[in-house]
């Protein structure tokens, strides 16, 4: 409102991707993430793969720079989940695992345009008009967007991330 704050508390966070961080155990199951995720080292990061509205040709040039941050922008301790927009927020699961993220970021595929349906869920409205399919689409997303941001804010206090990758 235009007001100076003063801040409650402060904590800087200096994260060192080259330095060798002895990470516990691997995250195969919800309680290893729920431990895991007390970390306050720990960041934690949904890459949100919007593919109902990043064109084919955009979502390459997204995996290019996916795979860049996760690459060079993630420390060890980090926990990382794909989502996509059908997607149930209660199905995310969290990994520190770069081969399986680069996997699964190599893998994701822009269908702007594409109303071909993939799922059940798609061929119940594959035959609407475009507009509607649209307005689906959005309602789809936004509702994921908003179940992420829910299941992320259950997890722990303190700063989350997700990466929206849209056009």
């Amino acid at each position: 409102d235009g007001k100076p704050q003063k801040p409650e508390t402060f904590r800087l966070v200096k994260i060192d991707t080259t330095a060798p961080v002895e990470v516990p155990g691997r995250l195969t199951t919800r309680a290893d993430e729920e431990i895991a995720a007390q970390d306050e080292d720990a960041r934690i990061v949904v890459f949100f793969l919007d593919d109902y509205h990043v064109r084919h040709g955009s979502s390459m040039a997204a995996r290019k720079h996916l795979v860049d941050f996760v690459a060079n922008q993630l420390a060890p301790q980090d926990m990382v989940a794909v989502m996509y927009p059908l997607t149930p927020a209660s199905a995310l699961t969290f990994t520190r695992n770069r081969n399986s993220l680069l996997e699964a970021v190599n893998h994701f595929e822009g269908r702007k345009g594409d109303y071909i349906p993939r799922n059940e869920f798609e061929e119940r409205y594959a035959y609407y008009p475009t507009v509607q399919v649209e307005s689906i689409r959005n309602d789809v997303t936004m509702g994921a967007l908003r179940a992420a941001a829910a299941q992320l804010g259950a997890m722990r206090e303190g700063r989350k991330s997700i990466i929206f990758v849209r056009e």
